[in-house]
């Protein structure tokens, strides 16, 4: 008996959007057959057929895998900018310094 990975059914359902929908929830439905088929003793399905669970494990990994490159480029991005900022005001600090007239004792 194969039980559904409801981890994965939650993932892949939050992941649909307008764009996406029709596919998405055919390999839900594909899944979800496969594993019910399976545990039915289904006779084209007396073997559990893998490759559906495999399909929408990877499409959900792939996602989840665009988001991180997503936010690890918005993070560098903002670290950047942040670097730009402090060696601009280092360098106004620094001809601060130079145009101050000195002291004699």
């Amino acid at each position: 008996m194969v039980q559904l990975d409801y981890q994965l059914l939650h993932q892949a359902h939050c992941l649909i959007t307008g764009a996406n929908v029709h596919r998405l929830k055919e390999m839900i439905f594909v899944y979800v057959q496969a594993v019910e088929l399976h545990n039915r003793d289904w006779p084209s399905h007396q073997e559990y057929q893998p490759e559906h669970e495999a399909r929408l494990r990877r499409y959900v990994t792939q996602d989840r895998l665009k988001r991180l490159d997503q936010v690890e480029r918005e993070r560098a991005k903002s670290l950047i900018d942040r670097s730009a900022r402090l060696h601009q005001r280092s360098e106004e600090q620094a001809r601060h310094q130079e145009w101050r007239p000195t002291h004699a004792a």
